[in-house]
């Protein structure tokens, strides 16, 4: 076949469509039922070549045999008439059907007949009459025809008698032997095909179980290893092309792994980095605002309250304000950098503390809410990281979100920490937030403190609907 024209028919709605249908079956069922099918075709090609065989064999046997028997009557009638005993010529007609027909030639005269001159001689009143057509240069006739609801052969043959006439002898026999041989033969042949495809089909299901076996339990495997189960390990059945796929998955699992437990030790130890580097900001913070507040801070306050005590003029007072702005501003930077209250009172002090300055800074206004916390502590990397979380998400709402209103949801419940900040602005693109992109460090940073706490974050936004941050921490992180 052109391959052109095989893939166009490959390529047909109408192959599309079984193959959707037969594609969806079961291997074992695909198996039993080409083994069934084949089973079945062979057996009914079996049968009908047997029974067209038998029937071509036992219709010229049975010629052959009503042949024989004109040609011994037609010699028998010809030494009666040359020995003038016309009359015994009924009589052997009717001792010729009978010892023919017993159960010991398995055949059946239906009529015996023969004709000659005057003499007319028969075995049966329902002899067809002008059946039987001698072709030219022979001296026989075989004619099939139905009689009744009986088929028969009729055999017909002409012979020379002493006084130089013709006689013609004509023979009747029933085909109802060799039906019913051809008829328990198939009956038989059927039986067979029937024990046969019980035969097939239990072998069947023991092969395909053999096969799908093994096949099933890569696919349980492979299935598993799908969901992280790295651990899965299959047994191969035999060193087929099944149990080197069988060996082939084994030794993937295992590079999987491997290759697994080489990320987790990598994550584990940047996590322990990052973790060292954010605590090491955060000290850094407090540090530096410590010095701000004890030594910069009492500088200035000291600069000041000398200014105080100068004269009084125009000049002194701008001085005196330059330092008390500047004094504002150092207080401003302490608290940024590290809020005391954040270590004196506890989380939800510092956020009421920050988020108020926030809307005196931004003019925005922020709906806070806080459950579960009351005067209860959290440790303090996890109140260190929500007050990060929170002041980094309330900043990217000033400065990009161009939001007329924002609100902040701190909620503690089963041993874990929620977190939602959620504005009316212009909205970002989720799935590039999600991959930490340059214009969304700010998100980036989020995910980080919350990964590292074993947290996670998820983002909700649509340009031009708002954006939705929530952030679960738990208290063992």
């Amino acid at each position: 076949m052109d391959t052109n024209k095989l893939d166009r028919i490959v390529q047909s709605r109408v192959f599309q469509r079984f193959w959707a249908i037969a594609g969806a079956v079961s291997i074992r069922t695909k198996v039993l039922g080409i083994v069934l099918g084949t089973v079945i075709l062979l057996g009914i090609f079996a049968i009908v070549q047997v029974r067209r065989s038998l029937t071509d064999i036992l219709d010229h046997d049975l010629e052959r045999q009503g042949l024989s028997i004109t040609s011994t009557v037609a010699s028998n009638v010809t030494s009666l008439i040359a020995a003038d005993h016309t009359e015994n010529v009924a009589f052997l007609l009717q001792e010729t059907q009978e010892h023919y027909s017993d159960k010991r030639h398995n055949t059946e005269i239906v009529y015996l007949a023969f004709t000659a001159g005057q003499i007319h001689e028969q075995t049966a009143d329902n002899i067809p009459s002008n059946t039987y057509r001698f072709v030219a240069g022979e001296d026989h006739s075989l004619h099939w025809y139905e009689m009744g609801d009986e088929r028969v052969l009729e055999v017909a043959e002409r012979f020379e008698l002493p006084d130089g006439s013709s006689g013609i002898v004509r023979l009747g026999l029933s085909y109802h032997h060799q039906h019913t041989a051809i008829t328990n033969v198939t009956r038989q042949l059927i039986v067979t095909n029937i024990v046969m495809s019980f035969i097939s089909i239990a072998a069947a299901v023991l092969l395909t179980w053999l096969i799908t076996r093994p096949i099933r339990n890569l696919v349980q495997a492979t299935q598993a290893v799908s969901q992280g189960d790295l651990t899965q390990h299959v047994t191969p059945w035999a060193n087929d092309e099944v149990g080197r796929l069988t060996v082939a998955f084994n030794s993937m699992t295992s590079s999987l792994a491997q290759a697994a437990q080489e990320q987790a030790e990598r994550a584990k130890l940047r996590a322990q980095f990052v973790s060292r580097v954010i605590a090491a900001q955060e000290e850094e913070r407090r540090r530096i605002a410590r010095e701000l507040h004890d030594s910069t801070s009492q500088s200035l306050t000291s600069l000041l309250l000398g200014l105080q005590t100068l004269e009084q003029s125009p000049r002194t007072e701008q001085l005196r304000q330059i330092v008390s702005e500047t004094l504002d501003e150092v207080h401003g930077l302490a608290w940024q950098l590290r809020p005391s209250v954040l270590d004196d009172l506890g989380l939800s002090a510092a956020l009421e503390r920050y988020i108020e300055d926030y809307q005196q800074r931004y003019t925005l206004p922020v709906d806070f809410v806080i459950h579960g916390l009351d005067d209860q502590r959290l440790p303090p990397e996890v109140e260190t990281t929500v007050y990060r979380i929170i002041q980094e998400a309330l900043t990217n709402v000033a400065r990009h979100a161009q939001a007329s209103r924002v609100s902040v949801l701190l909620e503690h419940r089963d041993h874990k920490t929620l977190v939602i900040v959620e504005d009316n602005g212009i909205g970002l693109d989720s799935a590039a937030a999600a991959k930490g992109s340059r214009a969304h460090l700010g998100l980036y940073g989020i995910r980080e403190r919350a990964e590292l706490l074993g947290g996670k974050l998820v983002i909700e936004s649509e340009p031009g609907h708002g954006t939705s941050l929530f952030v679960e921490l738990p208290d063992n992180g």
